[in-house]
């Protein structure tokens, strides 16, 4: 409504981004089985949505990704990372990228295409771009309410940008089709509420051991990711997670390729979880 002679007009709150749930007010999300109208708190456009908080707060998804989609397109244009999972890592550190959310469906793709670009293939800072505006198109959610999780949907989004692929050529479409397949029967595997980092590790994993099969060249993923968010992560898998400390360092570790620890380097903590994130550390 217009505003009366005088009268100002609040502005929105801040974002929160270290940690999950609203990012209004913090409190868990809820999820209802069929979408009603609702205005996002942020730019007040009046949506469908299936999502929103105990509170009633809604942010629609380019009110959620804006800032961290400007973040993922600059980092992955400006480094020259060779690893897939230290690239993610070094971009997830950001505090404009929340522990979940439609930001990872961009993401995932961007660190394919940049270390794609800075192991040797012929790339441009364009090619990041197109990956990340193809990611963001998957909408939130979309790992349960389309049946595909948007960051395992990054997988052949990214060898799509790098092969050049159109919805002409056959064989392109078989193969990226296949990609598809692979990476969310490991995602799939999981019998869990969604962790985007989980998620995200399990693609881009994927993507190494697919890469040189597709796109001709191997994209190295040589770190062992260790999980350090249980604590604040409300619907954790913990002991069902390979990721979860005391797995990932028992079944993943060894000499030549010893665990890492998600977060540069802070220690691993037993499994209460990580303590509260100094400044600038991803939550």
């Amino acid at each position: 409504a217009p505003l009366a002679a005088g009268e100002r007009k609040e502005p929105p709150p801040p974002r929160i981004t270290d940690r999950e749930g609203c990012m209004v007010c913090g409190e868990p999300l809820e999820y209802v089985p069929t979408a009603v109208e609702k205005p996002c708190v942020y730019c007040g456009r009046t949506l469908p949505t299936a999502a929103f908080c105990t509170g009633g707060h809604f942010v629609c998804d380019e009110c959620h990704s804006r800032d961290a989609l400007q973040v993922i397109s600059s980092l992955a244009m400006a480094l020259r990372e060779t690893d897939l999972l230290a690239l993610f890592e070094r971009i997830r550190r950001h505090p404009a990228i929340p522990i979940h959310g439609p930001e990872y469906h961009a993401l995932v793709p961007a660190v394919i295409v940049s270390v794609a670009r800075a192991s040797g293939l012929p790339l441009e800072d364009s090619h990041v771009a197109m990956a990340v505006e193809r990611g963001k198109t998957v909408p939130g959610g979309a790992c349960a309410f389309l049946g595909a999780c948007g960051g395992g949907l990054g997988v052949a989004t990214a060898f799509s940008v790098i092969l050049g692929a159109n919805p002409y050529e056959g064989h392109r479409r078989h193969q990226l089709h296949d990609v598809t397949i692979r990476v969310l029967e490991r995602i799939g595997r999981h019998e869990a509420a969604r962790c985007c980092q989980r998620d995200s590790w399990e693609a881009l994993l994927a993507a190494s051991e697919l890469s040189e099969e597709v796109i001709g060249l191997h994209l190295a993923a040589d770190v062992n990711p260790v999980c350090l968010q249980s604590g604040i992560n409300r619907d954790c898998h913990r002991e069902g997670c390979p990721f979860f400390p005391a797995n990932a360092l028992r079944s993943r570790g060894s000499a030549d390729r010893p665990p890492w620890v998600a977060g540069g380097g802070l220690p691993i903590l037993p499994t209460a979880g990580p303590p509260e994130p100094g400044e600038g550390e991803p939550s």
